[in-house]
């Protein structure tokens, strides 16, 4: 989790984006925009902790803003609040209505500026850290399948904005009920760790989110990565996880604990669905395993 709490300030007046930017940047990273089309783009981007937006601006007005940040699933969650000098009951109540969490009127008071951010960015710091907490595998470590199913979605909004590629990889170990049958579950449970370490190593890039998906498979996403990337990472996935050299007398694959490894690449756009294309990576760790496992199959969709 970042040290530093990031605030994006979105306001038409430079004069007040720099007040608030000399209240605040002593303790937190402040970025700003001037309009509500730049502002909005810069929290799908940048993704800070807390908004401050500007009821009043031309063009998109904060309350537009607000409604498209609140209806992006990349956006919802961060906390906004409102700036203004209407100081009007009815503003603050339609503020509050589509999502913000607080308002603070103009002129500022310092005090009162900096206590009300402090108290909000300490709240998401609570919330992002019992979110932390609920989205990792209790055993292995790795992220659970909800937080998975969550950040796959969110990642395929990027791809389609940025217009970037998108992968996925699929990763089984071979056999994997046969040594449970044969070496006991706790013996399962560490091999299961083992090789969950073993994936992070060889995956554990910028961006990368690794998962444990079932049982014994687990799941990588590789936002902005080609299939070419994607598949060095997963020969390099491969080969590592037999070099670990746990022991497997009973498998017919090889006498040490092995994968099965499906990866795709894509565009996303609007024209695909995100669960077809995850489906086809799926298809394709079938086949590796079908074929005589301890292999890699792959497509590129682009």
């Amino acid at each position: 989790m970042k040290n530093k709490q990031t605030v994006l300030i979105i306001e038409d007046s430079p004069l007040t984006v720099k007040i608030l930017r000399n209240m605040l940047q002593s303790e937190y990273d402040v970025l700003s925009a001037f309009s509500g089309v730049d502002g909005y783009e810069i929290a799908v981007a940048k993704n800070p902790d807390i908004i401050i937006l500007d009821v009043v601006m031309s063009g998109m007005d904060g309350y537009e803003v607000c409604k498209k940040l609140k209806s992006n699933s990349l956006t919802k969650s961060i906390p906004v609040i409102f700036i203004s000098a209407l100081g009007e009951m009815e503003d603050e109540r339609k503020g509050l209505e589509i999502g913000a969490i607080d308002y603070i009127t103009k002129p500022f008071s310092e005090p009162i500026v900096k206590i009300r951010v402090k108290n909000h960015l300490e709240l998401k710091r609570t919330r992002d850290i019992l979110s932390d907490m609920s989205s990792h595998d209790g055993l292995t470590g790795l992220y659970n399948r909800r937080y998975f199913d969550n950040v796959i979605e969110r990642e395929w909004e990027k791809g389609i904005m940025n217009e970037t590629p998108f992968s996925v990889m699929l990763i089984d170990i071979d056999q994997f009920k046969l040594y449970n049958d044969n070496y006991g579950h706790l013996e399962g449970d560490e091999c299961l760790k083992l090789v969950a370490n073993c994936i992070k190593s060889c995956l554990d890039y910028k961006d990368n989110v690794v998962a444990r998906f079932g049982g014994e498979e687990f799941v990588c996403l590789m936002p902005n990565v080609c299939i070419e990337d994607a598949l060095m990472m997963a020969d390099k996935t491969l080969k590592n996880v037999a070099l670990q050299k746990i022991p497997f007398a009973f498998s017919t694959v090889a006498d040490v604990v092995t994968v099965s490894i499906g990866v795709g690449t894509v565009f996303p756009s609007e024209s695909k669905v995100l669960t077809d294309f995850v489906k086809i990576v799926d298809d394709l760790l079938y086949k590796a395993k079908h074929n005589g496992r301890n292999q890699i199959q792959h497509i590129n969709l682009i």
